[in-house]
């Protein structure tokens, strides 16, 4: 009886040893043992992986779906044959997808070949209501994916597309109810209307030429790629589409593309030589920028705060004219030639960096922005236009450097907060009106080179104490002046050499 009794305890002890080390080994936090991995794959249909080799361990590595692009899995093992049902591509060459057996299956990586020869396309309702698929990886052998292909899969989330493929026809994925984010290959030019009827699809990756096809109801993200111009009224009423990018090589974006998408904010576009049409984003209320500068007259709008222009060397004139929201500005060193009234009215713009490469700073280029504080003008530039700072109330100090020969007239009329500037050497004339209504102008130093200084060029120039004239007293009075030149400025003294 004793005997009987130790051996039904010895026995309880060695299970509850047992359970004990499968929960330690199985719960995923604590292990009573160093894993180590079987050098051999473990597989099932779908997936392969490794076992740990202690046999009390259930717990495995590297576990992933199979991968039979290259015709045979890295587990060594080949493309299950009875999983998909094929048939002879009927023009020759290759084999079509016709069916899945296991209507059940989750996740799936198509062959590149069978029997020898390339998959060509997956066949009409090759795949119809697996409702439980939700990944499928294509390779670059798919040229075709056929009517109703995928029609019903109703939580199929993942579709990898390879490079190569052109065509998908009507309905292929219809009803794909989870499919939310499509990519397609930049050769997808032959892709019918209806494609992704009843997709939700939020963001898109696709051709120019497949732009049709693509669900716009709700989309909010796309970029758009390959060799096709976006056409007229292509996306018009897209309303939520928030963010829009355009690769290299589409060459033109025509008028209303865009027109009434009244949630687009952000639109990037690469091409330097693209041509945009200067209505193609009406009503869009974009506040995020990055184009070259042929895209200026169509993307700069009112409500715009910060663009980066990648490419070209002049903006135009009257580019960004108004864009009373505009705070940064980032200039590209092609750029050669800040153009008339290029930045006028920018009331929010507070600071500049001109490009080491501009040689001129066109009329009234800045002209009435308010609340510029401060800008950078390179060694590079000769020219300073007209009116180019007039009513930039806010700047307080600049630097012109010595290689400006030129400043026109008026250039920093009614600059009410300027304390004090210095007019480079080379400058013969001080323009008509260049500092009047400067009421906060302290000094000013002006090189000896001066011989005219034009009517009204200091006029209301109230706290105007010190001229510093870089030359003889003889040179000071022998300049030209203008009438009114210094009428009420402040009780201003003249140093001279």
């Amino acid at each position: 009886m004793k005997r009987k009794a130790l051996l039904i305890l010895l026995s309880l002890a060695c299970a509850l040893t047992c359970a004990i080390g499968l929960a330690a080994c199985d719960d995923g936090t604590t292990d009573t043992h160093t894993h180590t991995w079987s050098k051999s794959w473990t597989s099932d249909a779908t997936h392969h992986w490794h076992k740990c080799t202690s046999k009390q361990c259930s717990k495995n590595s590297g576990y992933a779906p199979h991968d039979f692009s290259n015709g045979t899995c890295i587990c060594g093992k080949s493309y299950n044959e009875d999983l998909l049902e094929f048939e002879p591509y009927p023009y020759g060459g290759g084999y079509v997808i016709t069916n899945v057996v296991d209507k059940a299956i989750t996740e799936l990586t198509l062959p590149a070949s069978y029997k020898n020869q390339p998959v060509i396309e997956i066949g009409y309702m090759a795949f119809k209501d697996c409702r439980k698929l939700k990944s499928v990886t294509m390779p670059d052998s798919i040229l075709i994916i056929a009517e109703f292909a995928f029609d019903g899969c109703i939580n199929l989330t993942d579709v990898n597309m390879g490079k190569e493929l052109v065509t998908i026809e009507s309905c292929a994925f219809y009803g794909c109810i989870s499919l939310t984010n499509i990519t397609l290959p930049e050769r997808a030019s032959n892709t019918e209307e209806d494609s992704f009827l009843g997709c939700p699809i939020i963001t898109a990756s696709f051709p120019a030429t497949a732009m049709n096809s693509i669900p716009k109801a709700l989309l909010t993200e796309a970029t758009i790629t390959g060799y096709y111009r976006i056409s007229e009224s292509a996306f018009e009423d897209c309303v939520t589409l928030k963010s829009l990018t355009i690769e290299n090589r589409v060459p033109e974006i025509d008028s209303y593309a865009f027109r009434n998408c009244i949630s687009l904010e952000s639109v990037t576009i690469f091409d330097s030589k693209i041509r945009v049409n200067r209505n193609a984003f009406t009503n869009c209320p974009i506040k995020t920028a990055i184009i070259p500068a042929s895209a200026i007259d169509a993307v700069a709008v009112k409500s715009l705060t910060d663009v980066t222009i990648t490419s070209g060397s002049e903006i135009p004139a009257y580019g960004f004219s108004d864009c009373t929201s505009l705070k940064n500005v980032i200039l590209p060193n092609s750029i050669t030639t800040i153009s008339n009234y290029a930045f006028q009215n920018c009331s929010s713009l507070k600071g500049v960096i001109l490009p080491n490469n501009v040689t001129t700073v066109g009329l009234g280029s800045f002209q009435g922005c308010s609340s510029l504080i401060s800008i950078f003008i390179p060694t590079s530039v000769t020219t300073i236009g007209g009116a180019v700072f007039r009513y930039c109330t806010s700047l307080i100090s600049i630097t012109i450097p010595s290689s400006v020969t030129t400043i026109g007239t008026s250039a920093f009329q009614n600059c009410s907060s300027l304390i004090n500037i210095t007019i480079p050497d080379n400058i013969t004339t001080i323009g008509y009106e260049m500092f009047k209504g400067c009421t906060s102008l302290l000094s000013i130093t002006i090189p000896g080179s001066v011989t005219t200084i034009e009517p009204y060029a200091f006029q209301n120039c109230s706290n105007l104490t010190k001229i510093i004239f870089n030359g003889t007293v003889g040179q000071w009075n022998a300049i030209e002046k203008g009438y009114n030149w210094d009428s009420s400025t402040g009780n201003y003294t003249v140093q001279t050499n």
